[in-house]
C-alpha cells in the first residue's frame, strides 16, 4: 500500500501497474485479491501458486514440525538452477551473482503454498486486470496452476503461455517476446482506462 501510494504521489494521474515474479507473482496476485487498490493492472510471471512437483511427504511433515519448533531456521531450497533458463549464459550470471542465495525457512515456504492455493480458490473475486505469463517447461512453479487460476478468474486474466519456456521467462530464450507481450498488454489496459 505504501509503495503504491508513493507511486501515485510521485507520478500523479499516471497508470500504476504492479509486477511480480515467482514468489513475487504469488504476492501481487494475493494483494490484488485481498486489498482494494487503485492499480491499472497486475503482471505476474511464473507465479508460485503451486510447485511444479510434489515434495516428498516426509519433507513436508518435517517442515511443519520445524516451522513450529524453530520458525526462523533456514535451509537450502534445493533449487535446480538449470531449471531457471534455457539460456546457459543466464545460468552463469545467476551462479556468479553474489546477491543470490539458496536459504529459505520451511515456515516461509509452507505459507506461500497456502496462499497460492487460497488465490486459486478465490480467483473469481479478482477485480484488477491481470496478465499472467508462464512457460510450459517450468519445472519450479506449475503452469497448470496458472491455467487453473486464469480459468477460474472468469475473464479477468489474460494468460500467455510460452511453449517450453523455463521459470525465468524474462531471462529465457524468448525474453524479447515476453517483454513485447507485457508492453502490448499494458498499452491495451491504458487505452481501456482512457476510454472509460
Amino acid at each position: 500500500d505504501q509503495m503504491i501510494d508513493k507511486a501515485h504521489e510521485l507520478f500523479k494521474d499516471m497508470p500504476i501497474f504492479l509486477y511480480g515474479h515467482s514468489m513475487g507473482g504469488n504476492v501481487v496476485i494475493n494483494y490484488s485479491l485481498k486489498r482494494s487498490n487503485h492499480l491499472t493492472g497486475v503482471v505476474a510471471t511464473s507465479p508460485f501458486l503451486r510447485l511444479a512437483f510434489d515434495p516428498p511427504a516426509w519433507k513436508m511433515a518435517l517442515g511443519k514440525i520445524i516451522g513450529l519448533i524453530y520458525p526462523s531456521l533456514t535451509l537450502s531450497n534445493d533449487l535446480d538452477v538449470q531449471a531457471l533458463s534455457r539460456d546457459k549464459q543466464e545460468i552463469e550470471v545467476y551462479l556468479n551473482d553474489p546477491l543470490v542465495h539458496d536459504r529459505v525457512s520451511t515456515r516461509y515456504s509452507l505459507e506461500f503454498m497456502k496462499t497460492g492455493e487460497w488465490a486459486i480458490e478465490h480467483a473469481r473475486e479478482l477485480k484488477t486486470p491481470l496478465l499472467l505469463l508462464h512457460g510450459t517447461g517450468d519445472r519450479i512453479t506449475s503452469h497448470l496452476a496458472s491455467e487453473e487460476f486464469a480459468g477460474k478468474a472468469q475473464g479477468k486474466v489474460k494468460l500467455a503461455l510460452f511453449e517450453g519456456g523455463y521459470h525465468e521467462l524474462h531471462h529465457d530464450l524468448e525474453k524479447e517476446k515476453v517483454l513485447e507481450t507485457i508492453i502490448d498488454w499494458i498499452d491495451q489496459e491504458i487505452q481501456m482506462t482512457q476510454i472509460k
